[in-house]
């Protein structure tokens, strides 16, 4: 058990309902088309002719705020397996992009279902004269990357037939996604209809579960901090050793995964929380209509860390408004239990029969919280200049309830009159304490969006505004900030700012999908790279707890004086484990977009690009029909219109023959053709977005 000492704004949008729209689902693998209006399954089909694992699930989530719509097949890093088509059909439509699927083909089956097969490195050509097909659309457009692609004539195929071969385009490391989808382009899970391999039968591990007080008057185990309890990761089966006492309604979170080929975690297949025996929460991804795949913030809790980037931890109380193809039954709202002795069972499932199980005992008991009861917490006063420090007192004050926001006790008084009250704020009856901060001109709710929220300590503090028309706007915004740094709040009906140092960030409202409620904290964690002069703290950004469904638009701006360089915004990628150019920021501003927790540093990149020392290369063509040449770059920042590439003297200036990787941190070339075995000379330029550069010369040996 680990007592976190987070203070976690957590929400729930109680004005929707369940998410609608979503089609009657067919069945699962082995029924009969007839029966279900689904497709026939193909038991253990599998797209390349190795096994290599599947790396990602239908339902994962995905760096950009979305779930993940198909499966993702291993090809252990390789390019150009052939990719065999799932069932008989016809090719409708293609498509050749720079990003997103990159190359990819859409089947269209006999019986109204489509599949999707994408990343690909190139199309059969031999037979189905695909990339003839593409060369001319070239031809005839003038565009390298000619987008998606509806055919005017099908192109027949039929089952198992070669139609592409894999490869790594669009985004990504070699791999292949494949996608099931119904008359209606709903797509559906693949493990639904015998799509995968019989030898993955991986147990799923069940993390820890995330117990959080619902209310400032609720409390565990006499506390008023977040739970997490660890079960055994070697035992399929176990329950935490004692009740946890529980003093009001709770809300609850699962981390919970399922392991792939290392390093990859995915989602379970199936994962189920009970009462006493009851069901009360079933996550079991079937089907996400594209419009409802955005609405992660019902599905995950994003403030909280999970398994990995990727398998972010599952929101089990307030997920009622969760698509229905995710989350098969949720709950609306914090778990108000009756006095006694419960238990709370987490129990997770794969596809192919492995099963974890935790079981946590709970004891509810009722608590009042008062000037003769004090909690078993305390704090001191704000330290003054010259004045003495003594212990507050803990004071109960009526709950009140005022347009949708909690204003809630407790108030801290202090034996001496001149140090300003502590307030504790709630939104839908989630706490957000203040434990060394203090308002400055704070008496009562009106005055408080006129305030000032000041930290006289180096420790965290956490602010909350709120507004005298609160029932017409979103969710309060919160801020959480180091020492002496002041909030500053206008024009709320039309964007909310805060100012930090010598930056600004907006977010414009966008009613009451906007998540509306950010944290930003500063750190010294991760460390920046040598070369990124910071401008500002590092400051990470996250949501505080309330669904984070819609992206935020964020503005950043920094002034021109005191700099001879442009300065760049850098986030840190948490499974990169590095920091990223998000875009550079000259005297006007710069607009980004904000899908997930991320840490940011404005900075002015002073270390140029650093070309691979090795500079004598064997290139096998007949395996990888490309070179790669690394570049060491701090966030990435290379400028793809100031690379320059020669090939035995001749420039070679075609995009799709040579192009930055930052997934492989490297300039590719790639020729249409096999070049001419033998040694031959390249060099390379290349330059980044601060104007530094380096350059090199290459002997490559082309092998027979």
């Amino acid at each position: 058990m680990k007592h976190l000492r987070w203070a976690i704004l957590l929400g729930f949008l109680s004005l929707w309902g369940p998410a609608g729209g979503v089609p009657p689902l067919p069945g699962p693998a082995g029924t009969n088309r007839e029966e279900t209006g689904g497709p026939m399954a193909v038991p253990g089909w599998w797209p390349i002719p190795q096994d290599y694992g599947v790396t990602a699930h239908f339902g994962d989530y995905r760096w950009d705020g979305r779930v993940h719509t198909g499966l993702d097949f291993s090809t252990n890093l390789r390019i150009g397996l052939p990719v065999r088509v799932w069932k008989a059909g016809a090719i409708v439509r293609l498509r050749v992009d720079r990003f997103g699927y990159g190359r990819a083909l859409y089947v269209k089956h006999p019986d109204g279902f489509t599949t999707v097969y994408a990343h690909l490195d190139r199309f059969e050509n031999e037979r189905l004269h695909l990339e003839d097909y593409v060369r001319r659309l070239r031809q005839r457009t003038g565009r390298l990357f000619v987008g998606d692609v509806f055919l005017d004539d099908p192109v027949p195929v039929e089952a198992g037939q070669v139609i592409a071969y894999t490869g790594e385009s669009g985004s990504g490391r070699p791999h292949l996604h494949f996608e099931v989808r119904d008359a209606q382009e709903t797509p559906l899970n693949p493990l639904d209809w015998g799509v995968g391999s019989p030898h993955d039968r991986q147990r799923p591990v069940i993390q820890g579960i995330v117990i959080v007080p619902a209310r400032a008057d609720a409390f565990l185990d006499g506390r008023p901090d977040a739970l997490v309890l660890e079960p055994s990761p070697r035992k399929a089966v176990d329950a935490y050793p004692r009740p946890v006492t529980l003093t009001g309604p709770i809300d609850l979170f699962v981390a919970v995964f399922e392991p792939s080929v290392r390093p990859y975690r995915r989602t379970p297949d199936r994962l189920e929380v009970r009462l006493d025996g009851q069901t009360l929460y079933v996550w079991r991804p079937r089907a996400v209509p594209f419009d409802d795949r955005n609405r992660t913030g019902f599905v995950y809790h994003l403030g909280l860390p999970g398994p990995t980037a990727w398998v972010p931890v599952l929101r089990v109380t307030g997920s009622a408004p969760a698509p229905r193809g995710l989350v098969e039954q949720g709950l609306e709202g914090p778990l108000d239990l009756a006095p006694g002795l419960h238990q709370i069972s987490i129990i997770a499932e794969s596809r192919q029969g492995g099963r974890a199980e935790f079981h946590v005992p709970v004891r509810r008991t009722d608590g009042l919280i008062s000037k003769d009861h004090p909690p078993p917490f305390g704090f001191d006063n704000p330290p003054l200049s010259g004045r003495a420090r003594g212990p507050a007192e803990f004071v109960r004050l009526p709950t009140a309830f005022l347009g949708g926001v909690f204003l809630a006790g407790p108030a801290l008084t202090a034996p001496d009159e001149s140090v300003e009250p502590v307030w504790s704020w709630t939104w839908q009856g989630a706490v957000l304490r203040a434990p060394s901060a203090y308002v400055h001109s704070a008496a009562s709710a009106d005055d408080l969006a006129k305030a000032h929220w000041f930290c006289p300590v180096p420790t965290e503090c956490y602010c909350q505004w709120l507004w005298d028309d609160v029932p017409r706007i979103p969710p309060p915004l919160v801020a959480r900030y180091g020492p002496w740094h002041t909030l500053q709040v206008s024009d709320p009906g039309r964007s909310h700012k805060w100012h930090f140092e010598r930056f600004v960030w907006e977010i414009p409202p966008r009613g009451l999908w906007e998540p509306a409620v950010l944290t930003a904290i500063p750190t010294s964690e991760p460390g920046l790279p040598s070369g990124l002069v910071p401008w500002t703290q590092v400051y990470r950004l996250e949501p505080s707890g309330l669904p984070f469904q819609a992206p935020h638009r964020l503005t950043w701006q920094a002034p021109a004086e005191g700099r001879a360089k442009p300065l760049g915004l850098f986030v840190f990628h948490p499974k990169r484990q590095r920091w990223l150019l998000a875009g550079t920021l000259p005297e006007a501003p710069l607009t980004t977009t904000l899908w997930h927790p991320a840490t940011v540093v404005v900075a002015e990149d002073r270390a140029p690009p650093r070309i691979q020392r090795e500079r004598t290369l064997t290139w096998d063509w007949n395996r990888w029909p490309l070179v790669r040449m690394f570049v060491e770059e701090v966030g990435l920042g290379l400028r793809e219109d100031r690379i320059a590439f020669t090939w035995d003297g001749t420039p070679v200036t075609d995009p799709e023959q040579v192009y930055y990787d930052p997934d492989w941190e490297a300039v590719v070339f790639r020729p249409p053709e096999k070049p001419t075995p033998g040694w031959h000379t390249a060099t390379l330029y290349v330059e980044d977005w601060a104007g530094l550069s380096d350059r090199a010369e290459f002997r490559i040996h082309v092998l027979p």
